[in-house]
């Protein structure tokens, strides 16, 4: 059981790469890729990866037409992935119904991205910790790479607010 999840998680992860080149790949500009059409494609398709009911699980998808640059591309896209996967696999358990939010902003030169669960949050006395796991850890490390600014709120499920500064002319 635990290799399983070991292998969707990575499953996952690979699908979020691809699927970034893909759409990048379909631009005959490859300096720049309209990302909002990659989140509008891979939150659903995280959904019936782990095989989640639709009907349970809301989304609601707030995306801006934003272009990232090619660097930004990745860290952003796996950001998502790994956030939207671990609101899947541990948010909602025992077929508990739910809302994940994505909103993709830009506000002059800073893209803002916050991804917000309604879940059951951290277990009852546990703290946020990112050492606990390694896709907190990955998460940071992307942050990091963007060289964004992240805001972590655990109260009334789990939410992720990044802000950087855009690498667009």
């Amino acid at each position: 059981e635990s290799l399983k999840k070991i292998i969707l998680d990575c499953r996952g992860r690979i699908a979020s790469m691809s699927l970034i080149h893909e759409s990048l790949y379909r631009k005959k500009d490859f300096k720049e890729a309209l990302f909002s059409s990659y989140i509008e494609e891979l939150v659903p398709m995280l959904v019936r990866t782990y095989g989640m009911d639709e009907h349970k699980i809301q989304l609601e998808l707030d995306v801006e037409p934003i272009k990232l640059s090619l660097d930004d591309s990745l860290p952003c896209g796996l950001i998502i992935n790994e956030i939207t996967s671990n609101s899947l696999k541990h948010g909602f358990p025992n077929g508990r119904t739910g809302t994940i939010r994505i909103e993709f902003k830009k506000v002059a030169k800073k893209i803002t991205l916050t991804i917000a669960d309604d879940g059951i949050g951290l277990a009852e006395g546990k703290k946020f910790n990112s050492d606990d796991s390694f896709g907190f850890l990955l998460i940071d490390t992307l942050a990091s790479q963007l060289d964004a600014e992240m805001i972590i709120n655990t109260e009334n499920g789990f939410s992720y607010a990044l802000t950087w500064e855009s690498k667009m002319e």
